[in-house]
């Protein structure tokens, strides 16, 4: 399968991968636990977040090691690893590039149909894609 838990004859799952789960998990209680608010900026900040935690799991790498006389490779041992941290950063660059813009009514806060609204809009984007707010400054341009 495409995680790399099953696999064809003499493959052996060697049940030693990086512990994403409990990564993803201290993720979430101490970074998103910072967006105590629940307007348009939380909710983003929120949805980035979950996006970053899909990156990693999602460019995680099977590795495998080949088992048996004279390296004959009878039997293979696999697991997963994170790759490289430039990995995860270019991935997450190319995300960055094509990110969604959100338009929601300005200053859309904590009313109840506003934060309906909200969660309504973010939900109907996938999980792995990147969103703003609004678009970044042109630093070369002149302000006016």
């Amino acid at each position: 399968s495409r995680n790399g838990q099953r696999g064809g004859y003499g493959w052996l799952w060697g049940g030693c991968s990086d512990n994403v789960g409990f990564s993803e998990a201290i993720s979430k209680q101490f970074v998103d636990a910072l967006e105590t608010g629940q307007d348009a900026r939380a909710a983003m900040n929120l949805h980035n977040n979950e996006a970053g935690r899909k990156a990693v799991k999602g460019t995680m790498q099977r590795t495998c090691k080949c088992h048996g006389v004279s390296g004959s490779c009878t039997t293979q041992t696999c697991w997963l690893q994170l790759p490289e941290f430039r990995e995860v950063g270019n991935y997450l660059k190319e995300k960055y590039h094509r990110a969604l813009k959100v338009d929601l009514l300005r200053g859309a806060g904590n009313s109840a149909a506003n934060r309906g609204a909200i969660t309504e809009t973010f939900s109907s984007i996938s999980r792995k894609e990147l969103v703003h707010l609004e678009d970044s400054p042109d630093y070369c341009l002149e302000n006016r």
